[in-house]
């Protein structure tokens, strides 16, 4: 798990990968699996269980998703920040 997150007590939407100074606000049915897995195979602070044993469920238990508000950017102004969207077609 994510310095930030931890430190927040896991209520933020906002994962922010410290070490790399990297934040992303997960966004659901947008991929938000993938780079949740991404993240955390970069991050040093991330408990990741052993890889036979992982599966989705594994990101999301790491870095839970929350409910997006605007303010919580500010903590990580200093980040590079992004956020993943899709246009269904």
């Amino acid at each position: 798990m994510s310095v930030f997150v931890r430190q927040l007590g896991r209520r933020l939407m906002v994962i922010a990968v410290e070490t790399h100074k990297i934040a992303y606000m997960a966004l659901p049915k947008a991929g938000c699996s993938t780079v949740k897995a991404a993240l955390a195979q970069i991050d040093p602070q991330a408990s990741l269980p052993p890889e036979a044993e992982r599966d989705v469920n594994s990101w999301h238990a790491i870095y839970p998703t929350r409910r997006f508000r605007p303010h919580r950017w500010e903590k990580v102004a200093d980040h590079w920040r992004f956020c993943v969207v899709r246009e269904p077609l």
